[in-house]
């Protein structure tokens, strides 16, 4: 079977796909899908012999990560020839991160949804097509989807992100809640090798409403918001399911989620008292 997690480099495969929903546009609106003040920050850097590289932020991968991008630009010898180098060279220069989605389903529609299409759709695409769901994004901008996502606001029509954690536990404690009855319904634990650069480059602190704290509790557990770790945004969906897969695991019931998150509880808990004190 063929895979693209033998290293740490991204395929040509998976380039394509990123830039098949997302073209580095010309005219693009950075405010829209950044917001004012990063577009400010961003106006600002990009210029002179960077300013033919505004392009490249226009794709949600490289635009939330624009300081990261400008000094990998600044840190080269001689810049790259045009926008499509540029960002082969910052996906490569990000590299890939072993991150975990899991799924509260039966079976059977693993099978269908998760198998057969070789990808982890994101919810919007149970009743959208892949164009609509890549014409949403355009319309309400990458960080308002992360909003929408965080917070469950369904100003938006049709989901068009995923959510990562780089801690299993972290999903499969979400995904247990979605369990109505575990003789019928698994959690689906899939840890999953994936491009940096498919991911958002936002934190949860990055997009939560002000005045919130660094912690938040769910669900007993406590989630550290300035952590990338805690959860990679995800747009258009997650492709190349077996050619990412690192593993699977099936959790056939409630005693056997709770098994596992146990240990991290106190993890999660001994990481607070330490930041805080």
């Amino acid at each position: 079977m063929t895979t693209f997690i033998h290293d740490n480099t991204v395929t040509r495969e998976e380039i394509e796909y990123s830039l098949n929903n997302r073209p580095l546009l010309e005219n693009h609106s950075l405010g829209k899908d950044f917001g004012e003040q990063d577009t400010i920050q961003i106006l600002r850097l990009f210029t002179g012999e960077l300013e033919k590289f505004k392009p490249c932020l226009s794709h949600p991968g490289v635009g939330t990560r624009f300081k990261r991008f400008y000094s990998f630009l600044k840190s080269l010898e001689t810049l790259p020839a045009n926008n499509r180098e540029a960002f082969e060279m910052f996906a490569q220069h990000l590299g890939r991160v072993n991150s975990f989605r899991a799924l509260a389903l039966t079976p059977d529609v693993f099978e269908s949804e998760v198998i057969q299409n070789n990808m982890i759709r994101p919810k919007g695409r149970l009743n959208a097509s892949e164009d609509t769901i890549k014409q949403i994004v355009l319309d309400y901008g990458v960080r308002n989807i992360c909003v929408d996502r965080l917070y469950y606001t369904h100003e938006i029509p049709h989901d068009a992100s995923v959510s990562l954690h780089d801690d299993g536990e972290t999903a499969t404690l979400i995904a247990s809640t979605f369990v109505r009855d575990y003789t019928k319904q698994k959690v689906f634990l899939m840890e999953l090798s994936v491009p940096v650069v498919e991911t958002i480059g936002y934190t949860i602190a990055d997009i939560q409403h002000e005045g919130r704290g660094r912690f938040f509790e769910y669900q007993g557990v406590w989630f550290d918001t300035e952590l990338e770790t805690t959860e990679r945004y995800v747009v258009y969906g997650i492709p190349f399911y077996r050619e990412r897969l690192v593993n699977l695991r099936v959790f056939e019931s409630a005693k056997q989620v709770e098994d596992y998150i146990a240990p991290f509880r106190v993890r999660q808990q001994k990481h607070k008292n330490e930041v805080e004190n």
